[in-house]
């Protein structure tokens, strides 16, 4: 056997040489590709049956050039000739020869070249029998890990069900691991990535398994799956908060509104008073009250307390009277639509939040802001151009590095603490929001309505991985089966009082508390002390005219 391989090496080898000797000037990147690719990494097993098919395939190779040659040293053969080089598949010529099992010897694989088919049995046959080493991290909904100090003793999330299915149907194991820097994967100052990214990069790890978001700077030296679930991020902030109801009673009506009723009473009560003191006809009125009972303050009094449903006994005319109806109904229909309308503004809450958008988020410093380290929204932000929003959201954040988080947990515990907005996946900050309910049994978190940068989520793999096509055709299935929208149903937060209740507060009437009427005994205290002091002016004047 040993002879045998000698032999058909030698042969390779020999022809090899003629291909350089004869053709590399004109071709010399084929020669290159021919002799790296063919003779380092196709010929990867010790049998006579991968030289020979290797003598084989370049022999094809070699004819087909000097056949180009005998019909002529035209350009456009020699064109032809080249193409047809670029374009024939020989690698996969030399897989049906010798057979897929030599692409996978000792742990090693090379797709390079390898038809998808190929692709796809080759990954089953490396799977088949390991135990793959996958670096992950809590992240729930998708992995959710149970720690016993820092060793991983159970997992349970849509992502672990994701593989759990892969294994059981490829028959392989797994040993989970966390990144050593607790990171998804950054760049760092020496061109390295840290985190779990960076694990997969150094071949530590055979891939990484979480929501690793999918970016362009990460896939320059890993490759991701296709993406399996796409999401927004979201802004964490306080709940909303009850408007301040001091000046409930004004609520009603707008500023405008408020000017018109007091625009109204100035220009009816003069004009009452000149329809009741400018005729005095006795067959109409027989009983004449006489001119000047009433100054032209008092029929504007009067024509104010009408909305205030008191009435009144001023003389009357008939073109006061009609003035006078109209007046009353007016005034009836203002009064009932207040107190509808007072009523819906004590009892529905009327809320407002700290802040409604990325946008208003960013013009403003009122309301600081944080993300996590090390992850990619920092580096969505801090490599944005400016002048736009994310320019500026990122601005903050490299003034003020020490708002930077380096826990998820961390931005939560930023948002309880005061007036501090968390960036973050949706659905993160939807479980998170779970959690905080549950132990507390409080709604002391909510989200801005106003979601952005939707982003993939893929997994991790090592740059050509063997089951990097393997994994991208299940993942399809899974979602095309339903078996990704079932799994998320099991894992994903149920809604509750919070996050489908509108903070904590209800939608309905509520019971009036005693700040609801904090303006109207405002109103009732002033007036109570514009009458002690008119009382004191009156009693200060009847002593006066007395001495």
């Amino acid at each position: 056997m040993t002879a045998i391989c000698t032999r058909e090496q030698t042969k390779v080898e020999d022809i090899l040489k003629s291909l350089k000797k004869k053709k590399c000037q004109r071709t010399g990147h084929i020669c290159r590709q021919l002799d790296d690719r063919w003779t380092k990494k196709w010929i990867i097993d010790n049998s006579s049956k991968g030289y020979e098919c290797a003598a084989y395939v370049l022999s094809q190779w070699l004819t087909h050039e000097v056949l180009s040659e005998s019909a002529g040293t035209s350009t456009a053969l020699q064109t032809s000739s080249f193409n047809s080089l670029r374009t024939r598949n020989y690698h996969a010529d030399f897989v049906s020869c010798v057979g897929v099992e030599s692409k996978v010897v000792n742990g090693v694989f090379d797709p390079w070249g390898t038809p998808s088919r190929l692709q796809l049995k080759l990954a089953k046959k490396f799977l088949n029998g390991r135990e793959l080493k996958i670096a992950t991290i809590n992240r729930p909904p998708f992995v959710i890990l149970s720690m016993d100090g820092e060793n991983i003793v159970g997992a349970e999330g849509i992502c672990i069900m994701m593989l759990d299915s892969l294994a059981q149907r490829y028959n392989f194991t797994y040993k989970l691991f966390l990144p050593y820097d607790g990171n998804w994967g950054a760049l760092t100052a020496n061109g390295s990535f840290n985190g779990m990214v960076g694990m997969v990069q150094s071949h530590w790890m055979d891939f990484a398994m979480a929501t690793i978001t999918i970016t362009q700077i990460r896939e320059t030296v890993i490759d991701f799956t296709h993406a399996f679930y796409e999401e927004p991020t979201a802004i964490l902030i306080p709940p909303a908060r009850e408007q301040n109801n001091f000046l409930a009673f004004l609520q009603p009506f707008t500023w405008q509104v408020w000017t018109l009723i007091l625009i109204s009473i100035l220009v009816v009560g003069p004009l009452t008073g000149l329809l009741v003191n400018s005729v005095d006809l006795p067959v109409l009125y027989p009983h004449p009250q006489g001119r000047g009972g009433r100054t032209l303050a008092r029929y504007v009094w009067d024509c104010a307390f009408c909305l205030t449903s008191q009435g009144n006994n001023m003389r009357q005319s008939e073109p006061a009277r009609i003035l006078s109806a109209f007046w009353w109904v007016y005034s009836i229909t203002i009064i009932y639509t207040y107190n509808g309308t007072l009523i819906a503004f004590l009892t529905i809450p009327s809320l407002t939040n700290l802040i409604n958008s990325l946008d208003e988020l960013a013009n403003q410093r009122d309301v600081l802001w944080t993300y996590r380290s090390n992850s990619a929204h920092e580096m969505l932000f801090a490599n944005a151009p400016a002048p736009g929003t994310y320019n500026k959201i990122g601005k903050l954040l490299a003034e003020r590095p020490d708002l930077l988080v380096k826990t998820d947990q961390d931005g939560v515990e930023a948002v309880l603490g005061g007036h501090i907005a968390f960036i973050k996946e949706k659905s993160w900050l939807d479980f998170a929001m779970e959690a905080d309910y549950l132990a507390t049994k409080q709604c002391r978190l909510s989200l801005v309505n106003h979601y952005f940068f939707s982003a993939g989520y893929g997994w991790a793999l090592q740059s050509e991985s063997p089951f990097l096509r393997l994994f991208n055709a299940e993942f399809l299935k899974m979602a095309q089966s339903g078996l990704l929208a079932t799994w998320k149903q099991t894992y994903w937060p149920k809604p509750n009082e919070c996050s489908a209740g509108g903070g904590g507060t209800t939608s309905g009437p509520k019971s009036l508390k005693l700040k609801n009427f904090s303006g109207h005994f405002f109103i009732f205290g002033v007036g109570q002390l514009l009458a002690l002091l008119c009382f004191a002016f009156e009693k200060a004047s009847q002593r006066g005219s007395r001495e």
